[in-house]
Order: structure tokens, then sequence, then C-alpha cells
């Protein structure tokens, strides 16, 4: 969510411009900005190693699940982002709350979130952001139904839990397809996404998104 956050590399930038840009206005009308030019420079996220992750959100009772609103890119799984990309990442970028980054279209503004990203060789991007302020239960059905709303994205048919509130969505953009699930724990709206080539099958991407973003949740409960 975001959400909002900065575009995937290369050619999956199109895919997160509308939503990032959307999230972005939300999350900063919850909080004063913070940090500035002086905050440290965006890292890539080294995954931790942590228990294998559950065969997908059926499997995880995310609405009771609790997770930090801070940086849970360290504690994703490496063999989650393997399992999602399908296969070793060629690239990966971070960037934490309170950074002036590149958010949208050239539009550089500091973030108000933990977020980072993996890219396969190809057109394949496996992504987890978290919102820094928290955000009550009217907010969050308010994200819910602004990103409802994005162009060319539906709910799939048996969208899975993601907090409570949450979102489900299958996105199209030209020769990409990404799953994305955003929800609140707690107080902590958490997001992940999955953006792979549009031949994949629909069953292969919903199966694989559901394992990266269970794989997400834990990663962001594994912070407390």
């Amino acid at each position: 969510m975001t959400a909002s956050g900065r575009p995937l590399p290369g050619r999956t930038a199109a895919t997160v411009a509308r939503l990032g840009a959307t999230a972005l206005a939300l999350v900063v009308a919850l909080t004063a900005c913070t940090g500035g030019d002086d905050a440290p420079a965006p890292s890539e996220p080294t995954p931790s190693a942590s228990p294998a992750p559950p065969a997908g959100l059926a499997d995880l009772d995310t609405t009771t699940l609790a997770v930090t609103r801070g940086d849970l890119c360290p504690t994703v799984d490496p063999a989650a982002v393997e399992d999602a990309l399908g296969g070793a990442p060629a690239d990966a970028e971070s960037y934490a709350n309170g950074q002036r980054v590149e958010l949208t279209g050239g539009v550089r503004d500091v973030a108000h979130e933990w977020s980072c990203t993996w890219s396969g060789a190809g057109r394949e991007a496996a992504r987890a952001w978290v919102f820094a302020p928290p955000v009550p239960k009217d907010r969050a059905r308010q994200l819910a139904r602004t990103l409802a709303t994005a162009d060319g994205c539906t709910r799939p048919r048996q969208a899975e839990e993601y907090g409570a509130p949450s979102l489900g969505l299958v996105c199209e953009a030209g020769p990409v397809t990404r799953v994305q699930y955003a929800g609140l724990f707690g107080d902590a709206w958490l997001s992940c996404s999955l953006t792979l080539p549009r031949s994949t099958e629909r069953a292969d991407l919903l199966e694989r998104g559901s394992r990266w973003c269970a794989a997400v949740a834990l990663a962001g409960s594994a912070t407390s």
C-alpha cells in the first residue's frame, strides 16, 4: 500500500504507479512528514533465515496476527522470495520511513513506510510494505475502498483474508499481471504484491501470491 511506495524497477514500474500515488495521498493525511534529506540512503534488504512459509493464506489466521509498524525486510524468508519469483532474485531494493525517495513518476517525497522489492531476471517482482503511522479501522476501510477502484484491477473470485479489514486484487497492465493483498493487522496497514508475466496461468499467480503474502505477514509479525 502502497498502497504507496517506490515503483518496481525496470519494466514493472507502470504496474504500481497508480496504486502507489493513491495510497501515498491517504497515508500522508494520517501523519506529518518525518525525516528528510539527512535520512540514511536506501539499502538493499538482506533477508534472514526463518521457518518455512505456510502453504498459503488459507493456512494462516491473519485476523489475529500482530504486525509491527517497522522494518520487516530483514525478516522476510529468502526461500519465500525465490518461491515467489520462480528463482533467485536478480535485484533487490528497499527504503525506510523518513527517507526522501522517488515514489511515483519521478516525484520525490518523504516516505511514510518501510518497503522492499525483489526482482527476477524477467518481469517478476515480489514486494512488501507497511505503513509507518498507525491506521484506525475507519481509515483502513477507506484505503480498501480506494484501492478497489484502481483501473485494470478486479477482486479474485475467492479472495483470502489479509487482516481485518482486508482487500485482494488482481491487476493487469501491459505485459504483466499483479496479485496484491492489503489489510489491517492491529494498527499496522500491511501490503504485499507479486507481479508476473501476463502469460502466467491465473491459478499459478494466485497460489504463488498467496504463499508470498503469507510469508510477508509472518515477516511482519516476526519484528514484534
